[in-house]
């Protein structure tokens, strides 16, 4: 897809942002998950970054990361969030040009490293990114949502 252009999203761009996230919620079936919406995307903006993948004024595709600190690595790194492609752009490299983005960015920054995850389940995604050269390393991510945070605070409050 030589016609694809990749470009670094605005505040402007936060409803195409979302569609993109919605469409990847759904894809991995967690559209119930999303928290996110429109207003919070162009306010956090700063917080963020994104790019599109764009043909005709048309978005694909889009990755975005925040900046994370590694005290084992000492330093900073860019931690990749969301890569999504639309159905219709798969197979055609608009992915590894999202990600080559990526690469440009945490070079152009000084970081040490990029860190994501991949669902266990992803076998496409690990090959996709072991072929780019990434680690995948057997390690489980954690959340810990406010609800049983909550509830963990005031089972030790219980008890104290």
């Amino acid at each position: 897809m030589t016609d694809v252009t990749i470009r670094r999203a605005q505040a402007r761009d936060a409803a195409t942002l979302l569609a993109l996230i919605q469409a990847l919620a759904a894809y991995e079936g967690h559209a119930g998950a999303l928290l996110t919406d429109e207003a919070t995307l162009t306010a956090d903006c700063e917080r963020y970054g994104a790019y599109l993948a764009e043909r005709d004024g048309v978005a694909l595709g889009f990755v975005s990361f925040t900046v994370g600190y590694s005290i084992w690595w000492g330093g900073e790194y860019l931690a990749l969030d969301d890569l999504y492609v639309a159905d219709a752009a798969r197979g055609a490299g608009v992915g590894e040009r999202l990600t080559r983005a990526i690469a440009g960015e945490c070079l152009s920054r000084g970081y040490r490293y990029a860190r994501w995850t991949v669902e266990r389940e992803n076998a496409g995604a690990q090959r996709f990114y072991g072929r780019l050269g990434a680690t995948l390393h057997e390690k489980g991510v954690c959340t810990w949502r406010r609800e049983a945070m909550d509830a963990a605070l005031a089972g030790a409050q219980a008890r104290a």
